[in-house]
């Protein structure tokens, strides 16, 4: 690439930061990593001021190799272990209650270790900031916990689920955390600590060199993400037509054998 086509590529890239929301996922997985950023939008959608946030972890993957890999956007726990996954969700499609069930199952699965008590699993939440009205309660908030049918008791397996409806924007803590998501301008953002760090990103020279690499990355790791998805489909044809070995398949387009025989193994089940 010349320096011409990668300065007028950096520049469109500056432009498109400069539009971003929190309601974009990039951009609130980048003001998000701020422990502080977190823990205050954390307390606000749970409606709780005894949290402190230990650590924040963002576009963090669970890895399965049997099973479908989740990345999480931002994935957060608190100085009492418990875990808090908050998903940026523009589609309704992205924000159904099966995936958030398995992003849940995931989550618990990275969690214990081998040979650990299943009482040690620590409570976690799952967090969907919705674009639209996915559940269409035209509610602000929807907290789900498993109940037990016949009775009013929860099953209180420490597992919840939780969507915000960024739709309502009214002035409650949550109607302006919701507005401060939709919001541009960082000078228009109500909350101060998610205004600084929004600001930094968009108006400092190193925020926004650390946005432009960012974006920069999500875009390589997306291509990366679709050939792979492209070769997954052909070792599934090679597979299909008996002409290969599992070697040969994973020499062929260039995989992990390993990963070859997992498929093997999902086509003659």
């Amino acid at each position: 690439m010349d320096e011409n086509t990668h300065e007028l590529k950096r520049a469109k890239i500056i432009s498109k930061i400069k539009e971003m929301r929190l309601m974009d996922d990039d951009f609130m997985t980048a003001v998000l990593s701020d422990k502080a950023c977190a823990e205050l939008v954390i307390r606000i959608i749970l409606d709780r001021d005894d949290i402190t946030v230990k650590e924040t972890k963002t576009q963090y993957t669970i890895n399965s190799l049997r099973t479908h890999s989740v990345r999480l956007d931002v994935y957060a726990e608190d100085t009492n272990g418990t875990k808090y996954d908050i998903e940026i969700q523009r589609s309704d499609r992205g924000a159904n209650p099966q995936r958030a069930r398995y992003i849940s199952s995931m989550i618990d699965s990275d969690t214990l270790l081998v040979g650990e008590d299943y009482s040690r699993l620590p409570e976690s939440f799952v967090i969907f900031i919705t674009e639209s009205d996915v559940l269409k309660g035209n509610q602000p908030l929807y907290i789900i916990d498993r109940m037990i049918n016949g009775t009013a008791d929860k099953f209180n397996d420490g597992s919840h689920i939780i969507y915000v409806n960024s739709q309502i924007q009214n002035d409650t803590k949550l109607g302006k955390l919701m507005r401060d998501f939709t919001c541009v301008d960082p000078d228009a953002i109500s909350y101060k600590v998610l205004a600084d760090r929004a600001g930094y990103y968009k108006n400092s020279k190193e925020g926004v060199q650390t946005m432009c690499r960012i974006v920069e990355e999500i875009v390589k790791e997306e291509n990366a993400a679709v050939i792979a998805e492209e070769k997954r489909k052909t070792a599934l044809r090679m597979l299909a037509k008996k002409t290969y070995s599992i070697k040969e398949i994973a020499e062929i387009l260039d995989i992990d054998e390993a990963i070859v025989e997992e498929l093997s193994k999902k086509t003659s089940a």
